[in-house]
């Protein structure tokens, strides 16, 4: 008797792990017969997984968010023969502040520095720690605009670190660059206050042919007065898409995030090929630039290639612009042990140039990137400097590059107090000239 119990225990354990296996796989794979039940059921499925993170979390080992150990075998490389400044960031745990610094690296020498403090920001909404002050402008008379990223702290300081205005408007992510006159192009979208919040997600809604509302997160393109911080222009992507007759771009694929707008380079000048205040923008989640021309509300090109993820478009002459190829497949299929076709490698990030007047790419310097395993999957930057060198910013390793066809001439990190740790790059600012 005991013997048939246990068989039935066994019975009865089965046939509920199937039940439980396949309603997992019904709902993580896209069915709708669960839909009622799919937010609790992947809650309870991934709660494993959530005590592993907490487990490993920076927080709970006491190690900055913006802190990443160092590269094993890390190697150093200073060749530089030539002053290069970068205005960049740093956060100071001692000091519950983000450092701010300009330096100059070729020999790490500090020219000038401000403070963004703790008691500066409203707790609120959003986790410091996680909030990094990137991509900022220096202004005349050592002014600095910043912003905190995925945050409402926008900000303009002074020499002495204090507040010219703040703008808390909306949740302020990504570059920061100015157009002709002066002002400031941003990427933004609307302000949380719970991450929780079921709003961050609902920039956009669309729906489907079984009737369902899948909303997206927004983008905003935002225009900011330079002298007061106030906004001028706000315009979502998605709209843009949507009234230039592209929905394709919008929801053709994942519509979590469907552009991910990360850079926003304003056209300083007319050309051939596009004109003053024409807005350069890159839209990672398509693997895409727009040229857009809010004057009109018009896409006056759309640009796709040999680049994935990419993040920082520049322009470099009248008829060319670089792209800074993270190279990075983001969602994999399935992965396969053996291939059984033509692969194709994803060696290293990559400098991609285009040129409107033959429209042609070409990559810059693969073959050393290559060699030296230059890549970010995520975020990451590069320029190119006056004479031919490449600055390329690698983000989760940490660690600073500049190149030419010689080799490397620069291989840097920024070390943190803890030891084996190092800072997260913050997108600096370069700047060829002593900027004062």
């Amino acid at each position: 008797m005991k013997v048939l119990k246990y068989i039935a225990y066994i019975i009865v354990c089965t046939t509920v792990l199937c039940l439980y296996s396949w309603m997992i796989f019904h709902v993580s794979t896209g069915g709708q017969a669960l839909n009622g039940i799919k937010k609790p059921l992947i809650k309870f499925a991934s709660f494993p997984q959530k005590v592993e993170e907490i487990f490993n979390s920076p927080e709970v080992n006491n190690i900055p968010v913006t802190y990443t150990p160092i590269e094993p075998n890390f190697t150093p490389i200073n060749e530089l023969n030539y002053d290069l400044f970068g205005l960049t960031s740093f956060w100071n745990d001692a000091e519950k502040q983000w450092d701010i610094k300009m330096i100059n690296f070729k020999n790490d020498s500090v020219l000038y520095q401000w403070q963004f403090a703790k008691k500066d920001y409203d707790p609120y909404y959003i986790h410091f720690a996680n909030s990094p002050l990137r991509h900022m402008l220096l202004l005349p008379d050592k002014e600095v605009v910043g912003r905190l990223s995925m945050s409402p702290h926008l900000f303009r300081i002074d020499s002495n670190s204090n507040f010219i205005w703040l703008n808390k408007e909306l949740e302020y992510h990504h570059s920061l660059n100015l157009d002709a006159a002066g002002n400031i192009w941003v990427v933004a979208s609307d302000v949380y206050k719970e991450k929780s919040d079921i709003q961050k997600y609902t920039g956009g809604l669309v729906k489907n042919l079984d009737g369902q509302l899948i909303s997206y997160r927004e983008d905003y393109l935002v225009n900011i007065d330079i002298q007061t911080g106030e906004i001028l222009f706000k315009k979502g992507i998605g709209k843009i898409l949507l009234e230039n007759d592209q929905k394709g771009i919008l929801y053709g694929a994942d519509i979590y995030d469907p552009s991910h707008v990360n850079d926003i380079q304003p056209a300083l000048s007319d050309t051939k090929f596009w004109k003053k205040d024409d807005l350069f923008v890159s839209l990672r989640s398509r693997s895409l630039l727009l040229i857009y021309r809010p004057s009109t509300n018009r896409i006056i090109k759309i640009i796709q290639g040999p680049f994935i993820s990419q993040h920082d478009v520049d322009i470099l002459s009248d008829h060319e612009i670089s792209i800074f190829n993270n190279n990075y497949i983001s969602y994999p299929g399935k992965i396969y042990d053996t291939p059984y076709m033509e692969m194709d490698s994803l060696n290293s990030s990559q400098v991609v140039v285009y040129d409107f007047e033959a429209d042609s790419f070409h990559v810059l310097n693969q073959k050393i990137f290559e060699k030296y395993k230059i890549r970010t999957y995520y975020q990451g930057l590069s320029q190119i400097l006056r004479n031919g060198d490449i600055f390329v910013e690698e983000h989760h390793s940490g660690e600073y590059y500049i190149v030419n066809d010689t080799g490397v001439v620069l291989k840097k990190v920024f070390e943190t107090p803890l030891e084996g740790y190092v800072h997260y790059p913050n997108w600096i600012r370069l700047y060829e000239d002593r900027p004062f």
